[in-house]
Formats: C-alpha cells, structure tokens, sequence
C-alpha cells in the first residue's frame, strides 16, 4: 500500500513538471511568435523601377529606369515618408505617387523626368522646397495643390504649361517667377496663395487666365510683360495688397471683375491698346485714386469702378467713352466720386455731356478749360436707398441729387449667401457663394478609415474613377465630358479632373473616353 502512495505521488510530480515545461514552452512560443516592427519597406513601382523604404531615417529611393506605376505601392506607409530621393532614369511620376505625403519636406525631381502626372504632390503639407529637372514640360493640374509649407518652387526654361490649380492653396509660397519658356498658366493655377507677395510673368505669356491669382491677398506687385493681350475675369479679383499694376500696350482686353476688391490700388493706367473693360473690373477698389482711359476704349461694363469712393481725378481720351458717360449705368460709375474729369483732345464734343446735368465732378477741363463748376451746383437731395443684392452687389442707404447723381450717405454689404451644398474636388470641399462665387468653408475630406469610400463630411467619394460629371453614375455624359476637355472646349473646372484618368496614364484624353463607354456598356 505505501508503494502504492509512493508510485502515486512520484507520477503527481511528473504531471506538474510537465505542465510547467507546457507553460514555459507555450510562452516561449508566443514570444516567438511576436514579429518584431519592420524597418524597411521594398518593392516593384514600374516595369524597371524598384522602391526602398527606410523607416527610421524616412528615406523613400526610387531606382531604375523608365516610367513609374500611377498607383504608388508605397501610400500605406506615407507617415513615413521624409524625403524622396529619385535616380537620375526615372522618366515618369504617376498620378498621386506622393499623395497626402504629410511628412515629405523637400524633392528633388532629376533631369530624366518628363512627365508629372495629375496630384503627384497634393496634400504634401510639410513639403517646403522644390526643385524640377530640366526634362519637364508640363506642370500638370493639381500638382502642388494644398501644399500648405511651400515657400519657393523653381520652374525651369524647359517648362511650356502650368495647368489648372497646379499650385493652388500653396498659402505659404511667396515669390515666383514663370520663365520666357512658359505660353500657357490655366486657371486658378496660383489662385489662394495667401502669402505670395511678388510675381515675374514671362513673355511667352499671351493670355493671364480667369482666376490665376484669386485671392492671393498678399500680392503686391505684377509684372505683366508686353506679350500679353487679354486679362481674364477675376484674374487678379480679391488681391487685397495689390497697390499698383502696369498695363502693356500689348493688352486689348480687360476681362469682368478682374481686379475687384484689389482694395489697395491707387492709380490705374489703361493703354489705348484697350478696347474693353468688363463689368466689376475695378470695382470695389476703395483707395482708387486715379483713372487714364485710352482713346481706343469702346465700351466699359456695367460698375466697372463701382464704389471707388476715393477717386479723385479721371483722365478720359475716347470720344465713344465721353459719350457713354450720359448714360449713369453705361458709365461703370467712373466718375461717381471723381473730384475732377478730364478730357483728352481725342473728345471732339462734349457738349451733350454738359447740357445732360453732368458731370458728377466738381470741374470739367476740356483742352485746359473749365465747362462745369461742381462747387457752384446746390444739390437737390433725394432719399436714395438701393437693397442690397447679395455680397457682390452692395445696397445703398443715403441721398442721390436729382441733378447730378452725387452720393452721400453708406455702402451696404452682407456676407456671403451659401447653401448647405458641398462641392468638392479629390481633396478638398468647400461650400460656393452662390452670388460671388467665393468659396467658403474649405476642408480636406474626413475618412473613418483606409477602407471607407464616403467622406464623413460632404459624401465624396473616394477615387472613383469614371465618374466625370460627379452625379454617382458612370455612362455617356462623362465620356463627353472627357472628349470636350480633350478638345479644348471646356476647361479643368468642368470636370472631376481626378476621375477622369482611367487608364492612369497621366493624360486624360480620348482613350479614357473609351474606357468610359467600355464600362457604361458592360465591356469592363
């Protein structure tokens, strides 16, 4: 019986030591089991391209030759990303290959690189300096956009397009100057670059696009070269700094609100070049203090100089114009507050001028000789309220003479009129003035995670291909759309420009229309 107990407890202590060794072992095996972080990344980015990814120092090195694949298989690892070293045979940088790259400081593009596709830099809010090889032509649209830290890009002479919204919302870039080699800047392509203080336009410059530098606040100077002949509508609309601006001979046209709210000019010198004006192109410039139209001006929009409340003196030297000025609407308001009106030798008769009750000045000089004493007319004060038309057409509260329409009494204004309506592009939404057409509200998309389509916030949807048009289908319309910007009959605003590249090529054109039908038709 005793060597029965003894048996027992000598197996009882085997049995506890093997569970320990199952313990001990079990734990071992987890602790073998836990991989350790990777350090370094690596792969294939195109046919004869390969990438490596240090994770410690956040060197990105791209190797090889030829062109780089558009979708970049390194965008699961962009919070590491630092700094991007391209050898020199690269030809090729894909659509959105450094994409909302957060930590990139700087690039260095190589010489060998001739295309840069849609988005390649987009979002790169830490990117500081750039600097572009010799090989590229064409900075494409949305390139640079959003990159918040950008404070200088140099752009070399092989450069011949700047497309639309390539450097768009750059809000810390402050000088640039575009190269003689440059014909074409699209639209929008500096609009919202906050701080940029200085512009050198090149003389391959013919046509200064709608909304090339909207709102870019801090702008104090342009140098607009003699090459130019057309200044687009609100080209350089909301420029609150701008003081002073030089018009070639070469321009013939001014386009609709092209230097509206540019609150700071002070004197404005239009060529006899010049045979337009638009509408608004000068309105809202408070400090305007001094306007000489040429004699070639035929026509001037609708408050072209509306509520320029410190003009002071207006050379005219255009029959036509002197004619128009009977008219208060056909005028623009040019000499609404004007102190003193001059007319050149060009006017043949003023006479219908005076006899209609004008001017609004406080003297008329024709050829040296005072027609029209201001300071000896008693104004026949009537109330003169006029409502408030959303925020870019203020209201009035205040008096109008009966005689000679001077104006005493306040400008009104109110904000600007936005639905709840997103409208948005393949970074960003905003919400659209629907009077101004100003954005407002503008924020990056929110995405709960890698896999979600649908921004939180606006409902855009991520990356989705084909659908031009932004109405959720994909079909006939959208091909059209593609086909039309192919030809050069609509430009980058009327189309999700991001969608469109169905074949990621980097070029939208009519091979990503077909691919459109091939899907609408069920081939794809």
């Amino acid at each position: 019986m005793r060597n029965v107990k003894k048996l027992l407890s000598l197996l009882l202590a085997m049995l506890v030591l093997c569970q320990g060794a199952l313990i001990v072992s079990a734990e071992e095996s987890c602790e073998d089991s836990t991989e350790a972080p990777e350090t370094s990344y690596s792969g294939i980015c195109g046919e004869n391209l390969t990438w490596s990814l240090d994770v410690e120092t956040g060197v990105l090195d791209i190797t090889g030759t030829g062109e780089m694949y558009n979708q970049a298989p390194w965008h699961n690892y962009n919070k590491y990303i630092k700094t991007v070293n391209i050898s020199n045979g690269v030809t090729f940088v894909g659509a959105r290959a450094f994409n909302e790259c957060s930590f990139l400081k700087s690039i260095s593009i190589p010489d060998s690189v001739t295309r840069i596709a849609i988005s390649a830099f987009s979002g790169c809010h830490s990117l500081t300096n750039v600097t572009l090889g010799r090989g590229i032509t064409t900075i494409a649209p949305y390139t640079f956009y959003g990159c918040t830290s950008l404070t200088s890009i140099t752009i070399p002479d092989s450069v011949i397009s700047i497309r639309g919204e390539a450097f768009s919302g750059c809000h810390s870039l402050v000088d640039v100057t575009i190269p003689d080699s440059v014909t074409r800047i699209a639209i929008s392509a500096f609009s919202g670059c906050h701080s940029l203080t200085n512009v050198t336009l090149g003389r391959g410059i013919t046509t200064i696009e709608p909304y090339t530098f909207y709102g870019c606040t801090s702008l104090t100077s342009i140098t607009i070269p003699d090459s130019v002949i057309s200044i687009g509508g609100e080209a350089f609309s909301g420029c609150h700094s701008l003081v002073g601006v030089t018009i070639p001979d070469s321009v013939t046209s001014i386009g609709d609100a092209s230097f509206f709210r540019c609150i700071s000019l002070t004197e404005i010198i239009i060529p006899d070049s010049v045979t337009h004006i638009g509408a608004e192109a000068f309105s809202m410039c408070y400090d305007l203090a001094s306007v000489t139209i040429g004699a070639d001006v035929t026509s001037i929009g609708v408050s072209a100089f509306y509520g320029s409340t410190n003009l002071s003196s207006v050379y005219i030297d255009s029959c036509t114009i002197a004619a128009d000025l009977n008219s208060h609407s056909a005028c623009g308001n040019l000499v609404n507050y004007a102190e003193s009106v001059m007319f050149g030798e060009a006017v043949a008769d003023i006479t219908d001028y005076v006899k209609n009750g004008n001017p609004y000045a406080e003297s008329l000089d024709y050829n040296g000789k005072t027609y029209y004493s201001y300071s000896n007319h008693e104004h026949a004060w009537e109330e003169y309220i006029v409502e408030v038309n959303g925020c870019a057409n203020p209201g009035f509260d205040g008096y109008k003479c009966s005689e000679c329409y001077a104006l005493k009494g306040d400008f009104v204004t109110i904000p600007h009129d936005c639905s709840a309506k997103w409208y948005s592009n393949s970074n960003n939404h905003w919400h659209l003035c629907s009077v101004c057409g100003d954005r407002t509200d503008t924020t990056e998309h929110a995405f709960s995670g890698d896999t979600d389509k649908d921004c939180n916030v606006c409902g855009e949807l991520r990356n989705v291909f084909g659908d031009v048009n932004n109405d959720s289908a994909i079909n006939s319309l959208d091909a059209a759309l593609v086909l039309k910007y192919d030809s050069d009959l609509i430009d980058e605003t009327q189309l999700a420009l991001d969608n469109a590249d169905m074949n990621r090529d980097g070029e939208i054109n009519s091979l990503d229309a077909a691919f459109i039908l091939r899907y609408d038709a069920e081939l794809e």
